[in-house]
């Protein structure tokens, strides 16, 4: 036996707050039942400008790529009608930045060499899949003097015995 089950989503129009107040019922993808009557005219650059804002912000999450890239990036594929029915530039930068601040993307810029922190994902590299390599070869620890050596043990491999290099430390 097949059981079916029909789910029912109700809709509102996304300009509620501007006094519009069309419901909509759909089943199974058929509207079964509309309420009300829109007060505004349709917008097309609107959708557009909503999936643009929701793009930035999963670029956001999934890239490091500034704030700024991030943004400019989005609004060179987009139509004029769409530009104008985006927040404003210092909103979206907020909403970036929201973003990054919630998911941990992005490091906050240390005040000095002594309060930097340095996550176990950036101490890390992944050459391969499976494969794990240091990348912070060495951290004298939190002082004004502080040194930090980035490099892939490869690197230090490949270096050792050519006519610069002659020993290791």
């Amino acid at each position: 036996m097949v059981i079916i089950l029909q789910v029912t989503q109700f809709w509102r129009c996304d300009q509620k707050n501007d006094g519009c107040k069309v419901r909509l019922h759909e089943n199974g993808g058929t509207v079964i039942l509309e309420m009300g009557r829109h007060v505004h005219r349709p917008n097309p650059g609107r959708l557009e400008a909503l999936k643009a804002v929701t793009a930035m912000k999963r670029r956001a999450e999934e890239t490091e790529e500034s704030t700024s890239c991030v943004i400019s990036t989005q609004l060179q594929r987009i139509s004029q009608e769409a530009h104008g029915s985006l927040p404003s530039a210092d909103a979206l930068k907020r909403r970036v930045r929201r973003v990054r601040q919630r998911t941990g993307a992005a490091l906050p810029n240390p005040t000095s060499l002594s309060t930097l922190v340095i996550p176990e994902k950036y101490r890390q590299y992944a050459p391969s899949p499976g494969v794990i390599e240091n990348f912070l070869l060495f951290d004298s620890g939190p002082s004004a003097d502080r040194i930090l050596i980035f490099s892939r043990p490869r690197s230090t491999e490949v270096g050792i015995g050519s006519e610069h290099v002659t020993e290791k430390y």
